[in-house]
């Protein structure tokens, strides 16, 4: 029992890097600059649609680092319950 705990827990960080690296840099900063592209190609641009795409490329490091701890606190928790 104590070893699934340890092999979740190992595997869940591994998910961790992984989640943050995607979210951070696919989601955040690569689709913020396709929504910044498609509201400049679009025949009506908004101010404002431009603004959130610039606001997603600035986060995205605060969100990647957001989802990879998450990620490792949870981790964690099973590598101590597996510990204990």
């Amino acid at each position: 029992m104590k070893i699934s705990l340890a092999i979740i827990g190992i595997l869940l960080f591994a998910f961790g890097i992984a989640a943050g690296i995607y979210v951070g840099f696919w989601v955040m900063f690569i689709g913020g600059i396709m929504e910044i592209i498609d509201t400049i190609k679009a025949p009506v641009t908004q101010a404002s649609e431009i603004g959130f795409g610039v606001l997603r490329m600035f986060f995205a490091g605060a969100v990647a680092g957001f989802t990879f701890w998450f990620c490792a606190l949870i981790s964690g928790l099973f590598i101590i319950a597996a510990v204990d």
